[in-house]
């Protein structure tokens, strides 16, 4: 589906609650290769994105156990929120290097924005998983 000169699709989202193994699910399935990260299923105002790179940030360079951390722990906050009229109305790429999040005027998350295409149309947000089963443990 066309929307002006930008493809609609959906990206995975998530609260900071899911545990990193399903983050990485979501990562893993996604052609872009990133998950929003909201604050909650009633506001879903976005805080951040998850990559490869926030994942392996934490992982390698911090070495941290991947045990236990969820999405607040590798998340990346270092991105731009933009109103999709002022998204439209730049016409020009936006900080290069940042995921822009296209916002409502609330602050709740639209969709994602890459400089070519534009996600819109989100899915419910995946529930964080039963706290009292163990999360498989990584050898």
């Amino acid at each position: 589906m066309l929307h002006g000169e930008h493809k609609i699709s959906q990206p995975p989202v998530c609260t900071e609650e899911v545990p990193l193994h399903q983050v990485y699910e979501m990562l893993s399935q996604d052609a872009v290769r990133i998950v929003i990260v909201v604050d909650s299923n009633v506001h879903r105002v976005p805080i951040g994105v998850i990559t490869d790179r926030s994942i392996c940030d934490q992982l390698i360079m911090r070495r941290r156990d991947p045990r236990g951390l969820t999405a607040a722990n590798v998340l990346d906050s270092n991105v731009v929120k933009m109103r999709r009229a002022h998204l439209l109305a730049s016409h020009g790429p936006v900080e290069e290097q940042k995921p822009v999040l296209v916002v409502d005027r609330d602050r709740r998350l639209v969709g994602l924005y890459t400089g070519t295409e534009e996600y819109t149309h989100l899915p419910p947000l995946p529930q964080a998983a039963d706290p009292t089963v163990p999360a498989p443990t990584v050898s």
